[in-house]
């Protein structure tokens, strides 16, 4: 569809990147016996060349928050 036809303008090879940064959390909830249960989210915000913005709305952002459930002896270091 045209809407994704990107004009590609840099470099020699003709590619561009999009860039991201995330920043994330996860803290043990539940600790029992060989069972550990962790929760915790993160968000990511994208920045985009200016030829892609037109096609992705902008710079995105997302987020996600999440449940990690992990069997086995614990590790964990004081």
């Amino acid at each position: 569809p045209a809407q994704l036809d990107i004009k590609i303008t840099d470099g020699a090879t003709g590619a561009q990147w999009v860039k991201s940064t995330t920043l994330g959390y996860e803290r043990n909830i539940l600790s029992k016996d060989s069972l550990n249960i962790y929760a915790g989210g993160s968000a990511t915000k994208d920045y985009l060349p200016p030829d892609f913005r037109s096609v992705y709305g902008g710079n995105p952002k997302s987020g996600k928050v999440f449940l990690r459930i992990k069997f086995g002896q614990s590790h964990n270091h004081m």
